[in-house]
């Protein structure tokens, strides 16, 4: 056990610096930085989750097979097929950009409604933060923007 001692002093050594290294991850959790790139990522997991539904999947199947069937079809055939069931695709096409549209507009709905809380959440942030600063600086307490405006 000659080395028992600087054995012990790396352990403490390893321990603080995990320790300095949580304390570190803590404060960047703290930061808009931080906060953003957690956003970013669950609306990435949101939208990859939604494009990759069984519905879309489907979708594509289907179509890749019908593309299929119509491309080994003969063209007396096709023609003939295409007048009647040119109409039914034009509604099925038609009412899928209509569903589409619809929950596009959805998600942009719900990226307004993250934003504008985002940004509410700045806004008070920074205003929690100045606030500090002057009660830091004077020891009294800013004056909120409603008072600024009314002056």
């Amino acid at each position: 056990m000659e080395n028992y001692d600087r054995t012990m002093e790396l352990v403490e050594t390893a321990q603080d610096s995990a320790g300095k290294s949580s304390e570190q991850f803590a404060k960047y959790q703290d930061t808009v930085e931080y906060k953003l790139k957690r956003l970013q990522t669950v609306w990435e997991e949101i939208r990859t989750s939604f494009l990759n539904s069984d519905f879309f999947k489907n979708f594509i199947d289907n179509f890749t097979s019908g593309l299929e069937k119509i491309s080994k079809t003969s063209p007396v055939k096709l023609l003939f097929s295409a007048s009647v069931i040119a109409p039914v695709i034009y509604n099925f096409i038609n009412t899928f950009l209509k569903t589409l549209k619809s929950a596009s507009n959805n998600f942009i709905a719900a990226g307004k409604s993250i934003a504008d809380n985002l940004g509410q959440g700045l806004t008070n942030g920074l205003a929690n933060i100045v606030n500090k600063a002057v009660v830091n600086l004077t020891g009294k307490i800013a004056p909120s923007a409603k008072d600024l405006k009314k002056t």
